[in-house]
């Protein structure tokens, strides 16, 4: 049976086991915080909570600090991190936003923030309609553009989504030149950034600025991505209702993929029960469809 990589380490980091190809593996430790603050919201325990939160923090002179991991030694820090920690606090401890308010413009030596960033963390933290407006600016015009691109990408690539349990990554050497126009314009506003956009969207407070944000990102997501169309407040017919209830998931994270010649990351199907009965714990994949069709995880924001 092919099973899930997922696992919790010494530390209540949710990390996944490198696979055996791998340059250098070091089981995503320097993604763990963006995978633990899902871990958090998917199974709500208390180490994943803790473990997300261990790595950002305001220092006695107020300065205003963040790393990826504690096992990982390098000033890289990126803004996906630092968005997925905001993401964290705003579900699990919103009295500490205000350390998000102190995040300065280079948050390290490699990344800095973006105004849209910038104004988004504001919205979240001050949960203002004020702010959402400031931040609705910039981030509606770039999103309209991300759009564009992923519909040109699709066009161009002419790319067929599949489903998980048939889908292979083509290598680039077997794609057609069209193909590889079309996933290079994918790079624009890449797959894992629209997941971490529907994301960022539901904490935001519910206004018309909201949604006409989250009407631009619905038209990026896959058909078959449930869980980024429930994100954005979406709706599932009867069949992709139960369509959903039989996901069983894939060795990786779907939900940050497309499913079509774009990706070139294989997404092995996972063998088993829905929901994970048959696989061992943290099938965070199929884990977390289930909490977000059933709307748990705004039990935290409410």
């Amino acid at each position: 049976m092919r099973q899930h990589r997922f696992f919790k380490d010494e530390h209540g980091f949710l990390l996944q086991k490198s696979r055996p190809w791998t340059d250098n593996p070091d089981d995503g430790r320097g993604d763990a915080v963006g995978r633990t603050v899902m871990a958090a919201i998917t199974y709500g325990e208390k180490d994943f909570i803790d473990a997300f939160q261990s790595c950002f923090g305001v220092n006695g002179r107020g300065e205003w600090w963040g790393e990826r991991h504690p096992d990982v030694d390098r000033d890289d820090l990126s803004r996906d991190h630092a968005i997925d920690w905001v993401i964290g606090l705003r579900y699990f401890n919103p009295k500490d936003l205000w350390m998000a308010l102190r995040m300065p413009w280079r948050i390290s030596e490699k990344f800095t923030q973006t105004i849209d960033m910038y104004l988004w963390i504001r919205a979240v933290a001050h949960m203002s309609k004020f702010w959402t407006f400031l931040y609705w600016m910039p981030a509606g015009v770039f999103l309209r553009v991300a759009r564009w691109a992923i519909k040109l990408a699709c066009r161009v690539g002419q790319f067929q989504t599949q489903s998980y349990k048939t889908f292979k990554a083509t290598p680039k050497s077997e794609l057609t030149k069209r193909q590889r126009w079309g996933r290079a314009i994918m790079e624009i506003f890449p797959s894992y950034s629209v997941h971490q956009a529907c994301w960022q969207l539901s904490v935001l407070p519910d206004c018309w600025m909201k949604r006409r944000l989250q009407k631009h990102v619905r038209h990026m997501i896959e058909p078959t991505n449930y869980l980024c169309r429930l994100l954005l407040d979406g709706t599932l017919n009867d069949f992709e209702w139960c369509d959903a209830l039989y996901f069983t998931g894939t060795d990786s994270f779907r939900w940050a993929r497309r499913l079509d010649e774009s990706t070139n990351i294989d997404l092995y199907p996972l063998e088993g029960s829905p929901g994970g009965i048959a696989q061992p714990k943290y099938n965070m994949e199929s884990d977390m469809l289930g909490i977000i069709m059933n709307g748990k995880h705004k039990l935290y924001t409410s």
